[in-house]
């Protein structure tokens, strides 16, 4: 079944700058809420653009981001990934078809929707990373380039989110004051 997010809070302190932020990556109407201590923004998706995010159902299709699909077999392998995490730390994983493992699911899958997400915003700003790039980091890192597609992946969303980063701040400057 695809993913549907009916609404999320972010704590931030600026509710209106966050709002701008998502109404614009999200195509989605953004109601503020001020609560106390502190500012939270709402962020209230409307049912079309959830079904522009998520899809319909599309066979192996957990979710559309963009032209991006999310299959069951990448949210399988990064469940998997937080499994064998898990053990490699000596921590208990839930069992599947429990809470727990849902909420891990979830997760992964909110993991998924974002480095789509990401590459997506990468690509409309000119921002690319290779597979060399990706190859460099991980040998630099210490970690074999034959790892897991769900490692190759986490490195390449890192670089991904570098290259982002560099290009939209790369103009600003700091005020005399800073």
């Amino acid at each position: 079944m695809p993913a549907r997010i009916d609404h999320a809070v972010v704590e931030t302190d600026d509710p209106h700058a966050t709002a701008a932020f998502y109404e614009r990556m999200l195509g989605a109407r953004i109601v503020v809420e001020e609560g106390r201590p502190v500012k939270r923004v709402a962020v209230l998706v409307l049912l079309a653009a959830v079904a522009a995010a998520c899809g319909g159902s599309s066979g192996d299709a957990v979710a559309h981001v963009g032209k991006t699909t999310i299959t069951r077999s990448e949210l399988r392998e990064a469940v998997g990934h937080f499994k064998d995490e898990a053990a490699a730390e000596g921590r208990p994983f839930p069992k599947e078809g429990t809470d727990g493992y849902r909420t891990v699911e979830r997760q992964a899958l909110v993991l998924l929707v974002y480095r789509a997400e990401l590459l997506q915003s990468a690509e409309k700003l000119g921002v690319r990373v290779s597979e060399s790039d990706v190859d460099a980091r991980m040998k630099s890192a210490g970690t074999e380039s034959d790892a897991g597609q769900f490692a190759r992946d986490t490195v390449r969303s890192q670089l991904t989110y570098e290259g982002v980063y560099a290009k939209v701040t790369s103009d600003i400057a700091p005020t005399r004051r800073e």
